[in-house]
């Protein structure tokens, strides 16, 4: 399976870290470039960024997602997936649409609910009694893509931001994998208790 990997911060580097232990690396890393950190505002990379290194992860670090020398190194990669977790920023649609299969994204909040940043904390401060991950088709505006699968779990009222995030983390595209090859169906939610991915079918879901 081919695929590129757009993330930057914890979520996303936990996230990757759980597809890699499933055994699929991806093809490319896409992070954001460093920035000045620190005391003595030193460059640094994202946490992405240093797992990619330290796992020798082929990455990229552009100063501009919307350059075209940007969109055609994509296109010639020719992925099958893009799949995108706490990027930072917006995708352009011409970059989602090198995707051969489909351009995926992960979000740590039950969609429609808590679109964009901080999901975590909104979920916390409100409250809930439940959160989750959800996985959905990448468009152009903000996490707003048809759904494709969400998990679910129960809240003890205790949890806090760093906690709820590997949690979360924990129910991404790493439990057991990334999607594999096409789907003839449209994209549409999928049924409670299935997983999202299944080695042996090749898709997002197979039954638990």
């Amino acid at each position: 399976m081919s695929y590129i990997y757009f993330g930057s911060d914890k979520f996303s580097c936990m996230v990757l870290d759980g597809v890699c232990r499933a055994g699929f690396r991806p093809d490319l890393v896409v992070t954001q470039p460093d920035r000045p950190k620190g005391r003595h505002l030193k460059p640094a990379a994202t946490m992405v960024g240093v797992y990619a290194r330290e796992n020798s992860l082929p990455i990229i670090k552009p100063q501009d997602i919307k350059a075209q020398v940007f969109l055609d190194d994509i296109r010639t990669r020719k992925p099958g997936f893009l799949v995108i977790a706490d990027y930072g920023n917006l995708i352009p649609q011409d970059v989602l649409s090198a995707a051969e299969i489909l351009p995926v994204a992960v979000h740590p909040s039950l969609l429609p609910l808590y679109r964009g940043a901080t999901p975590l904390n909104r979920v916390l401060i409100n409250g809930d009694k439940e959160t989750g991950v959800t996985l959905f088709k990448a468009v152009k505006a903000m996490d707003s893509g048809p759904i494709i699968a969400q998990e679910k779990i129960a809240l003890l009222g205790s949890e806090d931001v760093a906690a709820l995030s590997e949690k979360l983390a924990a129910l991404g595209p790493g439990t057991p994998g990334l999607p594999a090859a096409p789907r003839p169906a449209p994209v549409a939610p999928s049924p409670p208790r299935e997983r999202w991915i299944n080695r042996d079918r090749g898709w997002l879901k197979g039954r638990r």
